[in-house]
């Protein structure tokens, strides 16, 4: 299902909670997910392929770097996608039209807006490559934590509409 929130609105949607501004929806979702949608796992099929995938959940308070494995599938070959982040959960999440990301929006999500691709977000802004694929990673400086962080990506597609959520993926550092 495809939506049609633009980079714009998923910007003004980020930055509506930091101003005081309260969603009205009470509709249930599932983070990642379509409202109202499952994982698309018919029974007796094996579990889909996770779509972000760390190399370690547990950081150290001296300085380290979570690696981030996208897998968007070879249909979003060379697609636009943005790594976000929270240090407030994922549920509710942040929706996005059909589509909910499981990050709720707080200062880190701004920071790592603003700060995509720097050298504490590496290439947590870019294109996938050939086979759906991307490699991001989070380096988080000593003497940060301890805290519990998330991340998630999102596809882009034309008019830099939002075009499809990852799970979340958490990360603690102690």
């Amino acid at each position: 299902m495809k939506n049609t929130k633009s980079l714009a609105a998923l910007l003004l949607l980020a930055l509506a909670p930091l101003a005081g501004a309260e969603s009205h929806d009470n509709s249930a979702v599932l983070i990642g997910k379509p409202k109202g949608g499952g994982s698309g796992n018919d029974a007796g099929q094996d579990a889909p392929a996770p779509d972000l995938l760390a190399n370690k959940q547990f950081l150290s308070i001296l300085g380290d770097t979570q690696e981030l494995t996208l897998n968007a599938g070879s249909e979003n070959k060379n697609r636009p996608y943005l790594m976000l982040g929270t240090m407030s959960g994922t549920a509710p999440g942040l929706p996005l039209g059909d589509l909910v990301l499981g990050i709720n929006p707080d200062p880190y999500t701004l920071l790592t807006l603003n700060a995509a691709n720097s050298s504490a977000l590496q290439n947590t802004f870019g294109s996938l490559d050939q086979s759906g694929q991307a490699t991001a990673r989070i380096s988080v400086p000593a003497g940060l934590g301890p805290v519990q962080l998330h991340h998630a990506y999102v596809l882009l597609g034309s008019h830099n509409s939002v075009v499809y959520v990852s799970d979340s993926v958490g990360l603690t550092v102690l």
